[in-house]
């Protein structure tokens, strides 16, 4: 873990230490509504106001909350001599380490025209006013700090607008020193349903718990915001519902940039990762478990695949013995090779693709 978020991560424990204290009274939750119009692409909905939940509302926040902290990874972190726990990365790492906690500070999507460029993939000369839809984690953040953390929203949930709700906010603040988290679950449209365990609307259309058409709660959090810091479980509701969808393209990028020995070019490789997440996601896999055929020199990789017939007929290498690659059929068989996969039997020496690999010996 890094030095720098460990002030970070002791703040956020002394933060969650009041929640566990007293969570019940001081907590309220939205409904995040998105709309059609690109400049303001989500408003937010009151559900319950702090101190004013009802019951089966309370019993709803216990599981959610004491659940979610636990499977967000804090309460095996709580005393002082296990302060490492789960590690606390820069939000790339959970690209390719999911055991960690991605931390982004605000200003990692802050309106500048790179970062802009980063969530959508649009061109050098794009401008951020010319391109809304890359905002839209920005204009979410900038609604939650508005409506949420310092203001309110003004209008309840209505029963009309369930289908149109795509995620849920649950609100901390202590009444002592002020200290807010803020923690962000996406809804799928899958969860909005006849009958769940998130209660809605009673007969007069007002927030209530266990009505008739309601949405399901998950048992943890996308990601929690506290100070100036948010702190990621995953990255898909980035990627989904915010379409910040560049983060992975860029890390898969960065990987395939150290194959440069044994890849004469990357042009249609990175044309490929922009199109693919499949691609993207082989790549930042390869990263993460390693890969022998990346350790091989260029001259030893070609010998080597050209005794296979399969790499043989499908593979191109250039003068230095590198693997160039101009179709998609070919970015395909270049990451089957990268990947190992392609094996020949001994005993009746036909080619067969395995992707489990298991070790002959192995008991597992």
């Amino acid at each position: 873990m890094l030095t720098e978020y460990k002030n970070d991560k002791a703040a956020l424990l002394s933060a969650l230490e009041l929640v566990d204290a007293n969570l019940h009274a001081n907590t309220a939750s939205y409904a995040v509504v998105e709309t059609e119009d690109p400049e303001r692409p989500f408003e937010l909905r009151w559900i319950h106001d702090a101190g004013r939940e009802s019951a089966p509302a309370k019993l709803m926040n216990e599981r959610l909350f004491d659940r979610g902290f636990l499977d967000f990874g804090y309460k095996e972190i709580r005393n002082e001599d296990n302060i490492e726990g789960i590690s606390y990365e820069p939000i790339e790492e959970l690209l390719v380490n999911d055991a960690c906690i991605g931390v982004a500070p605000l200003s990692f999507f802050d309106e500048d025209a790179s970062r802009v460029r980063m969530a959508r993939g649009a061109e050098e000369d794009d401008a951020p006013e010319d391109n809304p839809s890359g905002m839209r984690f920005t204009r979410f953040l900038e609604i939650v700090r508005g409506t949420c953390i310092e203001g309110a929203p003004q209008k309840a949930l209505s029963q009309d607008e369930v289908g149109q709700v795509c995620g849920l906010i649950f609100k901390y603040q202590s009444p002592s020193s002020g200290d807010c988290i803020v923690a962000f679950q996406r809804t799928q449209r899958m969860w909005i349903q006849q009958k769940s365990s998130f209660l809605f609307f009673n007969e007069d259309g007002a927030p209530e718990a266990f009505a008739g058409r309601s949405i399901k709660l998950g048992n943890g959090f996308d990601f929690i915001w506290h100070g100036d810091n948010l702190f990621f479980r995953n990255l898909r509701a980035l990627e989904i519902l915010f379409k910040y969808n560049r983060l992975s393209s860029q890390q898969a990028k960065d990987y395939a940039d150290t194959l440069d020995p044994i890849l004469a070019d990357f042009e249609k490789l990175d044309e490929r990762i922009d199109a693919s997440r499949g691609v993207a996601n082989k790549l930042l896999k390869m990263q993460k478990e390693g890969t022998p055929v990346a350790e091989l020199s260029a001259d030893e990789l070609q010998f080597r695949a050209n005794r296979i017939a399969y790499y043989s007929r499908k593979l191109k290498f250039n003068e230095d013995g590198k693997v160039m690659l101009t179709t998609n059929r070919e970015v395909s068989d270049f990451l089957r090779l990268l990947n190992d996969t392609l094996l020949v039997s001994p005993l009746t020496s036909v080619e067969y693709e395995a992707t489990s690999k298991k070790p002959l010996g192995s008991e597992e």
